[in-house]
């Protein structure tokens, strides 16, 4: 079998378009909308008209009232926009899981999905093929330290010791391994640390025959994503644009 390879890269400095793309997914086409969490109340109040009994159960359970709006806000965000991509009420989405449990579309195996978010930033891609996306705030007050032993190889670990920006260092190693997770469906496992992350091209035992592009990029400054799915042709670069407030809540109005 011909091994497969993870190249890992970085986005040329990303240009977010003002008004978002929702229509069908030309072949190979790869979208990442960002959508910021200061929209939470208006977005959050609007939400139960398009979620389901279980999931607004979900938001419920939440103890603090800043995540149960982020919960609401992003689960509406994202059946909105896969709504307008399937032709369908964004309350009619309905999702199952794959057999290594990653979220997917019931029925529809063309559509392929991703969500991460933060405290303050949300992010979702969609594409035509498996697709994975992550953001992580950049936090000086975090002891990356104690995580590196699982995250990191002994290479990489050694790439953020020498590292002038040690912290962007570390997330740029890890939101480009948890991104390649998603996409692939693998979780985050003891394999963790064995995924390559450190830029140019490395082969990936395990995925025989697959090529992935693993791409880095910043959302805003202080918060570092990447995009992981299979390399071009199969996906071309991504779209990038902003979720407007009012666009959004003009979708969730009844």
């Amino acid at each position: 079998m011909t091994p497969g390879t993870i190249t890992c890269a970085h986005l040329p400095a990303p240009a977010w378009g003002a008004a978002p793309a929702t229509g069908p997914l030309g072949p190979g086409e790869v979208r990442v909308y960002r959508l910021e969490h200061a929209a939470g109340p208006a977005v959050a109040a609007l939400a139960p008209h398009v979620l389901p009994p279980p999931e607004l159960a979900r938001a419920g359970r939440y103890l603090q009232a800043a995540d149960r709006q982020r919960f609401l806000v992003v689960r509406a965000a994202l059946r909105v926009l896969l709504g307008h991509l399937t032709g369908q009420l964004a309350a009619a989405v309905e999702f199952a899981q794959s057999a290594t449990h990653k979220p997917q579309l019931r029925g529809n195996a063309q559509l392929h999905f991703s969500v991460s978010h933060t405290r303050r930033w949300a992010l979702l891609a969609v594409a035509t093929q498996p697709v994975g996306v992550d953001v992580e705030e950049i936090s000086s007050t975090f002891d990356f330290t104690s995580v590196l032993d699982f995250s990191c190889s002994a290479a990489e670990r050694q790439v953020i010791a020498r590292s002038p920006h040690p912290y962007q260092q570390f997330y740029q190693l890890w939101t480009r391994k948890e991104a390649f997770v998603k996409a692939t469906g693998q979780g985050i496992d003891e394999q963790f640390a064995a995924i390559p992350a450190l830029d140019g091209c490395h082969q990936l035992t395990g995925a025989a025959g697959h090529d992935w592009l693993v791409s880095s990029f910043l959302v805003v400054p202080g918060f570092a994503a990447a995009l992981a799915g299979p390399a071009p042709p199969a996906l071309g670069p991504p779209q990038l644009a902003t979720l407007p407030v009012a666009w959004l809540s003009a979708q969730l109005a009844p």
